[in-house]
């Protein structure tokens, strides 16, 4: 059987065994064939030969048998001038006699020991020609069988023999030899006619070695054909070989080929955005920018592929593109950026004016509910003081910016309230009754620099006037409304004198307010005074001012007195009543 393949340059290989037994010989298989991919292919083109199909020689033994590899395989004189060379398809010799020669361990070609000493007929063949000015070179072919410790059984010799300018022919087969055999042993011998310094003597390709084997057929069962690509990793081949006499051999061997051509992997720069959650994931797609392989199954990663908060700017990345057997890198820069604008989450707020009429406002308490992907670095508003003119809703811009310097701007209602009383400060006081024994006051009269923080809307007292029922101390309320509607009250003591003794009653021990009666008090208008058996000589209406309103008719029928206030305004009236001694003073609200 015989096997070529070819990857980048060609290789053979030669395996043969030969049993007895059942039959006279039997097929090996062939070592395993390993090869490196084809530069940019995901393969490797592999051809073999597999004999069979009648063929009655074996494959040729010869190792290097035209030059193709040099000198390889054989063994040259390397004297001065007789230096064999090869130029690719065959020998050439020098201007001295000089010999190539190779030696082939039979069993390398698959014989076995056995099938050899059935005395197969052995081959052996050589073109010769002459290569010069002078094609007349002198050639010579000797082959020698020999047997394990290289002892010679049996020689073939051509002689000299002269070249000529067209390519001929040396062959012998040798039968009938003793048994035995286990090597062959190979040399030509050449020369030039010229004796021209270099190569010009005779020239030799073609070497041949072939041995007589039965017939076979081959069947291949598994594997790929001569010649076809095979893909990177490993492919079983599996023949059938059926000898002339029937004997089936099953043979398999593998073809291995290796990925020997690294990934180019190409990146770019790319642009991470982060998401609300503050992360960003990129692919390797996402950075690859044309990686290729000889092969198209390569796969790719990232070392870094998630991305947060805390990556902002220019972060290097790296790429690797794999084959499953060769990786290759290259960096890229990914930007992260956060393009996400903080969310205010808007809630009204109410604020209370202190106590100097103030209010301060915070951004980041009003802020507080805002949030960003990747936190808050300032929160400001348009402004942060409100004042008792700001009382009620206002409306106030929020600004909050995230750390990447995204913002977002949102209306607050502030509401300002005052809840803050009055801050109440009064005085004692001494009125002295007039000679128409009522007294007056105001509450600028109590007040002693009452105090607000949004200011004061008015002042009143529960008590003004005092009349001669009142004198001595006297505690009256003074009651501060603030211009919010906020009250606070405060008391004081007025203490009411009789200094021209106007309120002396000895003439009528029976006459005083205890005496006197007014109704009804309130009234609408029409009220009635009754004082009894006593004599009435005039009645007076005061204001609260002490003003002299109207008199009074004194007619009267019983002791009662009928007046009509229908013709004055709502307020606190005094009617004052004269008789011969005394005078009393009673007080009447009209509504």
């Amino acid at each position: 059987m015989k096997i070529t393949f070819s990857v980048n340059k060609f290789f053979k290989l030669f395996a043969f065994a030969v049993l007895t037994g059942g039959g006279m010989y039997a097929q090996s298989c062939p070592a395993n064939i390993s090869v490196p991919s084809a530069t940019d292919q995901c393969g490797a083109a592999v051809s073999y030969v597999v004999a069979g199909g009648g063929a009655a020689q074996s494959a040729n033994g010869v190792v290097n048998p035209s030059g193709a590899d040099g000198l390889t395989g054989w063994t040259a004189t390397t004297a001065v001038g007789t230096t064999w060379v090869a130029n690719g398809s065959a020998f050439i010799s020098s201007y001295n006699v000089s010999t190539m020669s190779q030696v082939i361990d039979l069993t390398t070609m698959g014989m076995s020991d056995a099938y050899m000493d059935t005395l197969p007929a052995i081959t052996v063949s050589e073109n010769y020609m002459g290569s010069g000015g002078n094609f007349s070179d002198t050639y010579k072919l000797t082959v020698e069988l020999r047997g394990e410790t290289d002892n010679v059984i049996a020689t073939y010799t051509t002689g000299n023999l002269t070249c000529t300018t067209a390519w001929q022919t040396a062959s012998h087969v040798f039968t009938g030899y003793a048994t035995g055999v286990r090597k062959v042993y190979i040399q030509h011998t050449g020369d030039d006619a010229e004796f021209w310094a270099g190569n010009y003597g005779a020239a030799v390709t073609a070497a041949s070695l072939t041995i007589a084997v039965p017939t076979s057929t081959v069947v291949q069962t598994a594997g790929l054909a001569s010649g076809a690509v095979f893909p990177i990793g490993t492919t079983t081949n599996t023949f059938t070989i059926t000898s002339e006499d029937d004997v089936v051999t099953n043979c398999t061997f593998d073809v291995t080929v290796t990925d020997g051509q690294a990934p180019v992997a190409v990146a770019q720069n790319f642009t991470a955005v982060l998401g609300a959650n503050g992360t960003a994931t990129v692919t390797a797609a996402d950075i690859d920018n044309g990686s290729t392989d000889n092969c198209t199954n390569f796969t790719m990663s990232l070392d870094v592929t998630a991305f947060t908060c805390e990556d902002l700017g220019e972060n290097t990345v790296t790429l690797s593109v794999t084959d499953g057997t060769n990786t290759t890198t290259a960096t890229a820069i990914v930007t992260v950026e956060d393009n996400t604008a903080p969310v205010i989450v808007v809630t009204a707020v109410t604020a209370e004016i202190d106590a100097d009429g103030v209010v301060t406002l915070s951004a980041e308490e009003i802020g507080a509910a805002a949030t960003d992907n990747c936190g808050i670095a300032t929160y400001s508003l348009n402004t942060y003081a409100l004042d008792c003119g700001d009382l009620g809703a206002n409306t106030v811009a929020l600004t909050v910016t995230d750390n990447a310097g995204n913002s977002t701007t949102a209306d607050v209602v502030v509401t300002v309230t005052d809840a803050t009383a009055p801050t109440v400060v009064t005085q004692n006081i001494t009125v002295t009754l007039p000679e128409v024994t009522i007294a007056t006051i105001s509450a600028l009269d109590i007040d002693n620099g009452s105090t607000d923080n949004c200011g004061i809307a008015g002042l009143t007292l529960d008590t003004y006037s005092f009349t001669c029922e009142n004198l001595g101390e006297n505690t009256v309320t003074l009651t501060i409304t603030d211009n919010n509607g906020n009250v606070s009250t405060g008391t004081a003591v007025v203490t009411v004198v009789d200094t021209n003794n106007y309120c002396a009653t000895a003439a009528l021990a029976n006459f005083s307010v205890d005496t006197v009666s007014v109704y009804p008090n309130p009234t609408n208008g029409i009220f009635s005074i009754e004082a009894g058996d006593i004599a009435i000589d005039k009645i007076e209406l005061y204001d609260m001012s002490a003003r002299l309103v109207k008199n009074l008719d004194v007619t009267n029928a019983s002791g009662i007195f009928n007046a009509d206030l229908s013709s004055v305004t709502a307020g606190i009236y005094f009617v004052k009543l004269y008789s011969a001694e005394a005078s009393v003073v009673k007080r009447i609200v009209k509504q």
